[in-house]
């Protein structure tokens, strides 16, 4: 089976005991898609120790979702109310993804995630889309912690539509910010209705891919889910035979 790293949140939280602990953890829901489509996950923390090894610990990873990145990261002020990203996960998963781009690590990226690759890659998001219109923002996040459903409209020759042979798709959804300028070496190749950009794919990377909108969430209501998933761990296969060279060469 192929391994898939995956990150994980960081953030400092009261204990049961009462007492404040900085922990790291990753909801259920991550890595049982990724075991339910045949590959094993590996739980990556923000220690910038793994960097060095990562193409021989594992043949693809996922960026997971999680809150708001620093706009200092894409030369902006605070304009919106924002929920920070840990400081320590931030700067490892902007190294992490230096990694991926250097060692040609086969990557996907989940809401969050798509927009650090974005960001990753010189581009810029958009802080919050309520405050460029109300109906914008309970479209892509629903309402009281509940996830919103819409459809997307996907690019002919993109990787999804190659993997779905579907023009659209209907998605879950659960998000406050998007993507505004792309970043370099990167294309559009989804977008909803309203046209917030949903998916991009690099042009010049072997597969990263950023998804705005939770592939992990409610996959029975999300008949894409599942290929998709199966779709991403054929990546991570095709990988690992150049990871095995690697590794005989480390050894």
């Amino acid at each position: 089976r192929q391994v898939v790293g995956v990150t994980v949140d960081y953030e400092k939280q009261r204990r049961p005991s009462g007492k404040e602990e900085e922990i790291a953890f990753v909801y259920p829901r991550y890595f049982e898609a990724i075991s339910r489509a045949g590959a094993v996950p590996l739980l990556l923390p923000p220690d910038p120790l793994i960097l060095p090894h990562l193409s021989q610990l594992v043949d693809a990873v996922l960026l997971t979702g999680g809150d708001d990145l620093d706009p200092c990261c894409y030369g902006e002020k605070p304009r919106a109310p924002l929920t920070l990203l840990h400081p320590r996960r931030q700067s490892f998963e902007l190294e992490l993804l230096k990694t991926i781009d250097q060692e040609q690590i086969p990557a996907l990226g989940i809401c969050f995630g798509a927009q650090l690759i974005n960001v990753h890659r010189g581009g810029s998001l958009i802080q919050d889309l309520a405050t460029l219109d109300e109906q914008l923002g309970r479209t892509h996040k629903g309402e009281q912690g509940e996830s919103a459903f819409h459809e997307v409209f996907l690019d002919q020759s993109s990787w999804l539509y190659q993997v779905l042979n579907k023009p659209q798709l209907w998605v879950c959804s659960f998000h406050h910010q998007a993507v505004k300028q792309v970043g370099k070496g990167l294309r559009v190749v989804a977008r909803a209705s309203d046209g917030t950009i949903e998916a991009l794919e690099a042009e010049d990377h072997p597969f990263l891919v950023g998804l705005q909108w939770h592939l992990e969430w409610e996959m029975e209501k999300q008949p894409a889910s599942l290929p998709l998933w199966h779709a991403f761990v054929e990546k991570a296969r095709e990988f690992s035979p150049r990871k095995q060279a690697r590794k005989s060469r480390f050894l």
